[in-house]
Order: structure tokens, then C-alpha cells, then sequence
């Protein structure tokens, strides 16, 4: 592929936003509020069971998100 590539680009965007709720979610956590804490980690629950079922079994070694 090349390195201006439409979807190399969009692959780019996708990675920015995937690392900015990453860790703006990590900063939430770190503020030591139970409440949100645990909001983030029962929001993250619900996203798995919600999306995660339907995952393949081959493994992706790209994905930064375990």
C-alpha cells in the first residue's frame, strides 16, 4: 500500500480516536472516584458482551485492544 493512501489514512484517523478514548477513559479511571471508575469498567463489560460474540477465532496481533 502506499503511504497516502485513502484507507491508510482513515486507518490513521481511526487509531487517533481509538487512543484519545483510551486514554481519556484511563484518566477517569485514575482520579480515584469509585463511581466512575467502575462506570468505565462496567461500560467496557457491556461493550464486550454486546460486541464481543461475534469476534473470530483467528488471532490479530494489530489489535492494541485486549
Amino acid at each position: 500500500g502506499r503511504l497516502f493512501s485513502m484507507a491508510h489514512i482513515v486507518q490513521t484517523l481511526l487509531h487517533i480516536l481509538q487512543m484519545t478514548l483510551s486514554y481519556g477513559l484511563m484518566l477517569v479511571a485514575m482520579t480515584f472516584n469509585t463511581y466512575l471508575f467502575f462506570a468505565v469498567v462496567l461500560g467496557a463489560g457491556m461493550g464486550h458482551f454486546l460486541f464481543g460474540w461475534r469476534r473470530s477465532s483467528a488471532i490479530d496481533y494489530n489489535d492494541h485492544c485486549h
